[in-house]
């Protein structure tokens, strides 16, 4: 086996798999971080292929890794720019800013959809020469291919798996804009199609928070900052798939609708993008020519994700994920407008003898999506009464819109109207059975509403369904419910099962800790301590593991509980469990 040197200025990179420094320029072969405690992992690396491309101008690489420790194989990105911290120090400090928040939102954004990173898998390394120090984040290596790889290799995009693809992709960016963030740099090489067919976005290296300041600074003139030219506003396009806005440096949450549409134009046409001609008068891509396959309702969205001006674009991924979902169901919107428009005398004749209100239901659907954007802009701005109203009168008209049903719960959740709440959660899981989401957030209300037993009822509804994608999530939450209502036997069985079936770091670190907290209540304090000990390996920020450990410790007369205490107080959690373990640690404190 080859181990390449992690210097990015080395001359010669390769070296035999006994060696212990670079042959070429003495640096260590041997990739070690420093963690600062114990709940962090120490990582011990060899460099053993590139996994993109080495490119002598571009800022960061892409190297797989083999952990020594485990064997398992991860994927570091290594910051390769030492030099410019002589020579441009101001853009040094940049590029470092941009790496170190890429690093902190893989590693808050938790979706099956986003690769995941925690706290001791962002860190330094230093050279052998000067200047030395290289910034790293190690990443799991995500099986499959790119969709630029998928492209290349010839296959049909059909319009049914357009859909899929595209309600995948929304899902997740809808997560991450939900979540205050942008990606600002999608197309088909930041898109992995996994083996199971599902997709993950990645490199979020040009991702922004979407801030106060950052849109106030979006409004500012250009002569008016002293920002430089390397400001990360302006820096980041991919040609082809860029807005204007971005190249502009005025990049918003609607630029990543711009840069996914482009994106399917490509996929679906197989076409390169410069090469398809531009509509003068309306700056659309002339692409439908070359995909006669893809039906014009999915092809008129497609035209709007890309419009030139923003404000013509989706306004938020709810209403583009309501979008994709009337183009998905059995009467989506624009087969009706058939009807609307008619096709002549005959089908006039047709529609007056079977019925006015038949004629009405394609401007019934126009008020409908009208209502439901004015809901979704209401509930965005926290306007919930407005938004109450909004998705009622957008329901009257589309009694079956299972996301306008399910939103609407949610703003009666908001709202402290427990029956609206459960009312319009049964019915939007009633509409559709595979709408997982309502059933999980009617099992979560009922279980924050204290009703445990038909908040069970649910969970299991969506974890006796194999194609959940909340399957697990319902695992944990029921098994910590269990735990809350002193069940824990049932509670140990269920995190055990789920344990048996989870792929996930993030799922099987929070059922490590679900099984460690049962078995403490039945007093099993060693099987706890290892559990707990597993769950805080997989997720080191897991406030509630370290909490609990300190509960199993301090059971057990163990002096080592006060590294646990202090974990449990410095790490944020929202359950009011944590809240209650961190008064208690602060109530010893003050004894």
């Amino acid at each position: 086996m080859t181990i390449y040197c992690i210097n990015p200025n080395c001359p010669v990179r390769e070296n035999p798999d006994d060696a212990a420094r670079c042959q070429s320029c003495t640096t260590k072969l041997l990739i070690e971080n420093t963690p600062i405690s114990s709940a962090r992992r120490q990582y011990r690396l060899y460099l053993i292929k590139p996994a993109s491309e080495l490119q002598l101008m571009r800022y960061s690489e892409l190297f797989e890794v083999q952990d020594l420790d485990t064997g398992e194989i991860r994927i570091l990105k290594i910051l390769k720019t030492p030099l410019l911290r002589l020579l441009e120090p101001p853009m040094y400090e940049k590029l470092v800013s941009l790496f170190k928040r890429e690093a902190e939102i893989l590693r808050s954004l938790r979706h099956p959809g986003i690769p995941h990173v925690k706290l001791d898998d962002f860190f330094t390394f230093d050279l052998t020469t000067s200047p030395n120090q290289l910034y790293c984040i190690c990443m799991p290596k995500i099986e499959g291919i790119t969709l630029k790889q998928w492209l290349d290799k010839g296959e049909l995009l059909t319009q049914v798996q357009a859909l899929d693809w595209l309600n995948q992709l929304a899902e997740i960016l809808d997560y991450v804009h939900q979540n205050g963030f942008f990606h600002r740099d999608i197309k088909p090489t930041n898109i992995m199609l996994q083996p199971d067919g599902r997709l993950m976005l990645i490199d979020f290296g040009g991702a922004r928070p979407i801030t106060e300041s950052y849109l106030a600074k979006l409004s500012t003139e250009d002569n008016e900052t002293q920002t430089p030219k390397f400001d990360d506003v302006t820096s980041l396009v991919s040609m082809e798939y860029s807005p204007l806005e971005q190249f502009n440096g005025k990049a918003l949450p609607q630029s990543d609708f711009y840069a996914l549409g482009r994106t399917f134009i490509e996929l679906i046409t197989k076409k390169k993008l410069a090469t398809l001609s531009i509509d003068k008068q309306t700056g659309y891509t002339m692409w439908r020519k070359y995909a006669p396959h893809i039906k014009k309702p999915l092809a008129d969205l497609i035209d709007e994700m890309v419009a030139i001006a923003p404000g013509d674009r989706p306004k938020n991924t709810r209403l583009l994920l309501h979008a994709i979902n009337k183009l998905s169901s059995k009467h989506s919107f624009v087969y009706t407008q058939r009807f609307r428009w008619g096709i002549g005398i005959v089908v006039g004749v047709i529609l007056c003898a079977i019925g006015y209100q038949f004629g009405q239901a394609p401007a019934n659907q126009v008020l409908a999506d009208y209502y439901y954007y004015k809901a979704s802009e209401d509930q965005s701005k926290n306007r919930l009464p407005s938004a109450k109203a909004n998705y009622e009168k957008s329901l009257e008209l589309d009694p079956n819109n299972e996301i306008a049903l399910n939103d609407l719960a949610t703003v009666c959740v908001g709202l402290s109207d427990r029956q609206c709440a459960i009312d319009n959660f049964q019915a939007s899981a009633q509409v559709n059975p595979n709408y997982w989401v309502a059933r999980f957030n009617l099992a979560n209300f009922l279980e924050e509403s204290k009703d445990y037993g038909l908040a069970e009822k649910y969970y299991r509804q969506v974890i006796d369904n194999d194609e959940s994608p909340l399957r697990f999530d319902a695992f944990n939450n029921l098994a910590r419910q269990k735990i809350l209502t002193e069940d824990y036997q049932d509670a140990k069985e269920l995190a055990q099962v789920g344990l048996r079936q989870a792929r996930s770091d993030r799922i099987k670190a929070t059922l490590f800790k679900n099984l460690g907290w049962a078995e403490f209540r039945l007093g099993d304090y060693k099987q706890a301590e290892d559990h707990l000990q597993q769950a805080i390996r997989l997720d080191p920020e897991m406030a509630a593991a370290h909490c609990l450990m300190g509960e199993v410790l301090e059971a057990q007369d163990k002096s080592e509980l006060k590294e646990s205490w202090r974990n449990c107080l410095q790490l944020e959690s929202f359950l009011p469990e944590v809240e209650e373990w961190q008064e208690k640690i602060l109530q010893k404190a003050l004894e």
